[in-house]
């Protein structure tokens, strides 16, 4: 594998922290990548980073929808559209009410 092939996996992985989607991006195969990973250290510390970072960024967003809800659009029969603001936290405290 090339060194820009290595670094562009290494940067969609970063951004998506999906390895399928990295390696097509990058161009080369999953086995290619499991293979560079075990016997190039310094490609398996950045590796490591990059699936950090991107667990780090996940954790923040999942976080801020809990808080503060999703924006979703709800198309009427008439093709008017209303925005809703849909809360994780609600949806939670009513499964909760309703649990035995």
């Amino acid at each position: 594998m090339t060194k820009a092939k290595a670094e562009k996996f290494l940067t969609v992985l970063a951004e998506t922290c999906n390895i399928a989607r990295s390696c097509e991006a990058a161009g080369v195969s999953q086995s290619t990548i499991r293979r560079k990973r075990k016997s190039d250290a310094s490609f398996r510390a950045g590796f490591m980073m990059a699936l950090a970072g991107a667990y780090e960024r996940f954790e923040l967003v999942l976080l801020e929808r809990f808080f503060n809800g999703t924006e979703k659009v709800v198309v009427r029969k008439d093709g008017s559209e209303e925005r809703m603001r849909e809360l994780f936290e609600h949806a939670w405290s009513v499964a909760a009410q309703d649990a035995p």
